[in-house]
């Protein structure tokens, strides 16, 4: 069945203009002649490619949706150490000893970063530069993490 919407006036063939509102009436403004016009099959193919758009968007959300999970529990996974550990460090810790005691060094020593300890400790911080970059760089860790040994 093809539904075509002829917008021309079938008595004088001037082009039919809608009434205001919500109204499904044309009317010419020529001759004055109010049609109908005849929207169920255009209003069927419109619910139609709603339902088809609804079940492929749900679709797609749910294969991301299982990739995500996974991809979510393999990084907790990673990034949960085991407490135990003597490599673990907590971000928080870090966070408070750079804010407080970064000018000496002692975030450095925390993640058994010596050399660099003692140099933030004789050049109070890297004259600060370096305990802006180091607090920024804490806030991005994950709550515990791992240092080199």
């Amino acid at each position: 069945m093809s539904t075509t919407i002829n917008n021309k006036c079938p008595a004088c063939g001037a082009y039919l203009e809608k009434e205001s509102g919500d109204s499904k009436y044309w009317k010419c403004p020529y001759c004055g002649l109010r049609q109908k016009l005849d929207t169920t099959a255009v209003d069927e193919a419109v619910e139609n490619l709603k339902e088809t758009v609804k079940d492929a968007v749900s679709a797609v959300a749910s294969i991301f949706v299982d990739e995500d999970k996974e991809k979510k529990q393999e990084k907790i996974k990673q990034e949960t150490p085991d407490e135990d550990d003597s490599r673990v460090r907590d971000k928080y810790v870090a966070m408070f000893l750079c804010l407080f005691l970064g000018y000496l060094g002692i975030h450095k020593f925390y993640e058994n970063k010596i050399f660099w300890g003692i140099v933030y400790f004789f050049t109070g911080g890297l004259f600060s530069i370096g305990i802006i970059i180091d607090f920024i760089k804490l806030c991005f860790k994950p709550r515990k993490y791992y240092v080199e040994d």
